[in-house]
Formats: C-alpha cells, structure tokens, sequence
C-alpha cells in the first residue's frame, strides 16, 4: 500500500491553501426612518486611514429696508455660519469607489439634461 504523502510549502509547513473571495449579495435596506438632511457645503477631511466628510447646510440671513440699508447689513456681517447636517467616515480604501459612483451619476444627471434640451 502506498503511503500517501501531504502537501508541503518550500518551508516544510503543511500548504494551506486559503479560500479566495466569495461574493455575496447586498440587500440594500432604505429604511424612511433615517433622517433626510439638506446639505448645499461639503468639507472633506483626509486622515490616516479614512476619509471624513462633513455636510453643511448655509442659509444666508433674511435683511429688509432699503437697497442701501440692505447693503450696509450685508458688508457689516463678519462671517455666515454654516451648520453641520451629518458627518460620514469612509474608509480610505471604499474612498474612490464612492468618488466613482458620484461621477458616474453626475455624468448620466448631466447626459439625461443635455438630451432634454
């Protein structure tokens, strides 16, 4: 009988083959009770390991009087204040696929307008 002989790296140790990949589908969940937030100001923050993004949403302040009572209001203001609406952490490998989907949806919105046109 034939003895059988085990597999064996070029270090001696037993040759563990490690399975590949798997895929495994996504069932995407939009739940309505997460919170929408309007956003018109983004701020991105790189890090060592991911990317932060902080959304903001500015409003510029309501003024009344005349054009020049109006004006005067506006060169007076030292700064406007932005609110922060949500911050997402995206890790540093994730990063480009989610800058990949935003211009792939960016080029069709603006492909689907021109047609419109």
């Amino acid at each position: 009988m034939a003895k059988k002989r085990s597999s064996r790296t070029s270090q001696g140790k037993p040759d563990q083959k490690k399975p590949g990949p798997v895929a495994i589908p996504i069932e995407w969940n939009f739940r309505d009770d997460v919170p929408g937030q309007y956003a018109n100001h983004m701020v991105v923050i790189e890090g060592e390991h991911e990317f932060v993004l902080h959304f903001f949403s500015l409003t510029s302040p309501g003024f009344f009087g005349s054009p020049e009572q109006i004006k005067e209001k506006i060169q007076a203001l030292k700064s406007i204040k932005a609110n922060s609406v949500a911050k997402i952490i995206v890790p540093r490998a994730r990063y480009p696929d989610f800058v990949a989907a935003l211009k792939t949806r960016l080029e069709g919105s603006r492909a689907a307008d021109s047609e419109a046109d």
